[in-house]
C-alpha cells in the first residue's frame, strides 16, 4: 500500500516540494535526514504540488532515506520563482489609506509627554494639547489642535489611486532613516488668539517596522499650525 504525504522542505533558501511514498520493499538509501538539520514543513495536498510544479517549471528528483522512504522532490526554477514572487508583490501593492482605515474607525489613541504639555491623538477623530496640575481638581488647560471628519477619508483614498504611478511615496528623516509616509490633515481646532484662525495639524503616518505606534514628535511649523509624526 502506498501512503502519499506532501511537504515543503527548505534547503539553503530553496523550496523543494516533495511527495513521500512508503514502500515495504527494500531499496538502497541514498538520502537521509539529520535531526540537527533545520527546516520547516508545510503540508499540502497533491493538487497544490501539481500546481507548484506547473507554475515554477520545476525539476523532479526521486530520493530515499535510510528507512527506505522514497521522496519525489521538486526543485523550482529560480528565475520562474522570482517572476512569480514579483507578480505577487505587485498584486499586494495595496492603498496605504485602505490599510490604515481600521485605525481610524476604532478609538485608538497615541500619546506623548513633554516638559509641560501632553499630547493625545485619537486617530480619525482629534488631536489635543493639554496640561493638568496634579492635586488640583478640575485644573486642566487644553487646546484641540485639529479634528477629523471620517466623511473626508474617501477623498484621501481616491487621491492616492489617482497619483502618478511613476512617483514614489515622499520620505521624511526619522532618526537618520529616510522613511516613507502618507499624511492626513486635521482641521478646525481651537481658535488661535494670535492668528484668529482655527488650529491645524498635518499628521504624517510613517512606515517603520520597528515603530511602537506612538506619537513620535510634534512641532509648530508656523503660528498655531503643527506637524505630527
Amino acid at each position: 500500500m502506498l501512503l502519499f504525504i506532501i511537504c515543503l522542505l527548505f534547503f539553503n533558501g530553496i523550496i523543494i516540494s516533495c511527495n513521500e511514498e512508503f514502500h515495504s520493499q527494500s531499496q538502497k538509501s541514498f538520502f537521509s535526514f539529520d535531526d540537527n538539520t533545520l527546516y520547516r514543513i508545510n503540508w499540502l495536498d497533491s493538487n497544490d504540488l501539481q500546481n507548484n510544479n506547473e507554475t515554477l517549471k520545476a525539476e523532479e528528483l526521486i530520493l530515499a532515506n535510510e528507512n527506505q522512504q522514497k521522496y519525489r522532490c521538486v526543485i523550482p526554477n529560480v528565475h520562474a520563482e522570482d517572476k512569480l514572487n514579483a507578480n505577487a508583490t505587485k498584486n499586494d501593492d495595496l492603498n496605504p489609506y485602505q490599510l490604515l482605515k481600521p485605525l481610524f474607525t476604532k478609538k485608538i489613541c497615541s500619546y506623548r509627554s513633554e516638559n509641560y504639555w501632553k499630547y493625545e491623538i485619537c486617530h480619525g477623530k482629534y488631536i489635543r494639547q493639554f496640561h493638568e496640575d496634579p492635586g488640583i481638581k478640575g485644573s486642566i488647560q487644553e487646546y484641540y489642535l485639529g479634528t477629523f471628519d471620517m466623511d473626508d477619508y474617501g477623498n484621501y483614498e481616491k487621491l492616492y489611486e489617482q497619483r502618478d504611478l511613476t512617483s514614489k511615496l515622499p520620505v521624511i528623516n526619522v532618526e537618520d532613516m529616510q522613511l516613507p509616509y502618507i499624511d492626513v490633515n486635521m482641521t478646525g481646532g481651537t481658535l488661535c488668539d494670535l492668528s484668529n484662525k482655527k488650529r491645524f495639524t498635518r499628521v504624517l503616518y510613517v512606515c517603520n517596522e520597528a515603530g511602537k505606534h506612538e506619537l513620535y514628535s510634534i512641532r509648530e511649523t508656523t503660528t498655531c499650525e503643527y506637524e505630527v509624526i
